[in-house]
């Protein structure tokens, strides 16, 4: 699964040349602009660049699984560090408390979980379907304009990003940006050169006059301070004026609980549906069901990591707790 580098003159035949070269279900790790290369690249224009490697055989994925879910058992069976619990769990669910401790849901949701248990229940599979049952799922898309709003550095124009290569390079969906200003003017500058990577138009002005009604359109809006209330009317109000708008809240999965759960709380009468960055910062799924059990917000996507596309995938609650039930 060594990367590969692609040099074309444009997407299309970046892409028509990975789909060659490595399958249709080669893998895209990044894409972006670069100058020609030799002296000419002083008057030819910049090519694009694609970094991509074949998928994985099967059986090397089969063995990758097999090996993780050994360790994940040896694990278990390591006691778990002194922690001041919430209260004491039920008899026989130590294991149980133990491993929801580890994948850091936080007590208050551990306690309350554990008192739903059967009595004498200890396995995890139980515990598994508790946390499932619990699960809020996103709503379904109600509309063809997307709106990326959040606080500050959550990560908002690159999953945008992400979104827009998704939809563009795999479904093959029309589309279009607005990167709008807000209060604080928008300078996300790369959001256009990786627009025009996919020849997808930037309008810096709100402006649907003679857009096709199939037509994707995501818009950019600068963060605004949780913790400002003029600030996060100003943004309702704004979002309001667009029309037909659906909200999508952009939020750090690498920050701390208390500070999660304040933001998605701050920005609830606007969105409560969310985007999660920075999940290779922060791999813990009990975080998620913090978010979940502590809000009344759902998660429709997971978003890892800077490279475009890169990984940006639908929040899929038994894939995230699939890897502990070999």
């Amino acid at each position: 699964m060594t990367p590969r580098r692609f040099i074309a003159e444009s997407l299309p035949l970046a892409v028509d040349r990975v789909r060659a070269e490595l399958g249709p279900r080669a893998l895209v790790l990044n894409v972006r602009r670069v100058p020609g290369e030799g002296w000419p690249r002083w008057w030819r224009k910049p090519q694009i660049e694609v970094i991509a490697c074949p998928p994985a055989p099967a059986a090397e994925l089969a063995e990758v699984r097999s090996e993780l879910a050994e360790i994940r058992r040896q694990i278990s069976r390591l006691p778990a560090p002194a922690a001041a619990a919430a209260a004491a769990p039920p008899p026989g669910a130590g294991p149980i408390s133990a491993w929801l401790e580890r994948h850091r849901l936080a007590p208050a949701h551990r306690h309350s979980l554990l008192s739903q248990l059967p009595r004498g229940e200890t396995s995890l599979a139980a515990a598994r379907g508790l946390l499932l049952a619990g699960w809020r799922a996103a709503p379904p898309l109600a509309s063809n304009r997307h709106a990326l709003i959040g606080p500050p550095g959550a990560g908002k124009t690159t999953a945008l990003c992400k979104w827009l290569a998704q939809a563009v390079l795999m479904e093959g969906r029309r589309a279009r940006v607005w990167r709008l200003d807000g209060e604080a003017a928008n300078t996300a500058e790369s959001l256009s050169v990786f627009a025009e990577i996919l020849s997808v138009p930037v309008q810096r002005l709100a402006d649907g006059a003679g857009a096709d009604p199939a037509e994707l359109v995501f818009i950019d809006l600068p963060g605004v301070d949780w913790r400002d209330p003029a600030a996060l009317a100003g943004l309702a109000e704004r979002l309001r004026a667009l029309g037909g708008v659906q909200a999508h809240l952009v939020l750090n999965a690498a920050y701390d609980d208390d500070l999660l759960l304040a933001q998605a709380r701050a920005f609830g009468a606007l969105s409560t549906e969310v985007i999660l960055t920075h999940r290779d910062e922060q791999p813990a799924w009990g975080k998620i069901w913090n978010l979940i059990f502590g809000t009344n917000c759902s998660v429709r996507f997971l978003s890892a990591g800077q490279n475009i596309p890169g990984l940006f995938e639908n929040a899929d609650p038994e894939r995230l707790l699939g890897t502990d039930f070999p």
